[in-house]
């Protein structure tokens, strides 16, 4: 399913309650439109549900992003 780009603002006041330093400073972010599943799913490995442990060793330090229930490896996606 196609999630819309947009432009936001990414942080919180330094006023804010329980405002954290790692919230600031505030900075305009824009995101590329791009596309997620739909429903949660296992990642497979050879047919079988793979073990995030197995899958970790096996391609650490490769980059990752880990997206709600969804692990995407870049390393494994081309054109990522």
């Amino acid at each position: 399913m196609l999630i819309p780009g947009g432009t936001f603002v990414m942080g919180s006041p330094l006023e804010e309650l329980e405002h954290q330093d790692d919230e600031s400073p505030r900075h305009i972010v824009t995101v590329q439109p791009f596309f997620i599943g739909k429903y949660r799913y296992p990642i497979l490995w050879d047919g079988h549900p793979a073990r995030l442990d197995t899958i970790s060793r096996l391609f650490m330090p490769a980059p990752q992003e880990i997206l709600g229930y969804f692990f995407i490896w870049k390393s494994l996606i081309p054109n990522f």
